[in-house]
Parts: structure tokens; sequence; C-alpha cells
């Protein structure tokens, strides 16, 4: 993963990751609309998952409920 600093239809912006090493997370923060949490196994992130499921858009809803059931 490189980040990307350079323009984007008229708008600056880097790549910006937050790795959380201790518990095998990922965030890649892609715009300020949000930001995507990546981990190895699932049940790492379900406590998020339940906390925050409805801020999941709902163009991603049914794929991401379907991940966690």
């Amino acid at each position: 993963m490189y980040p990307r600093f350079g323009r984007k239809k008229g708008i600056s912006y880097p790549d910006v990751f937050l790795i959380n090493a201790t518990k095998d997370i990922v965030m890649f923060m892609y715009d300020d609309r949000g930001c995507e949490v990546i981990a190895k196994n699932k049940e790492i992130i379900r406590d998020l998952y339940k906390k925050y499921k409805e801020w999941i858009p709902d163009y991603e809803r049914e794929s991401i409920d379907n991940l966690f059931k």
C-alpha cells in the first residue's frame, strides 16, 4: 500500500490508513464521508459492526450484513 498524494478532480488528498497492529485492524479513511475497517477475521470487528451498523451506507448494507450473519 503506497499513499497517493495528488489531485483527483481538482481536490488534493492523501490516502490515510490507520493501523492497529495489536488488534490486527486496518482503517482506510477514503474521504470525508467515512472509512473502511479491515481485519483478518470478521470476529475481530464484530463489536464495531454491532455498534455502528446504522452508519453503513444503504448500497453496502446487504453485503456487509450477510458477512456478520
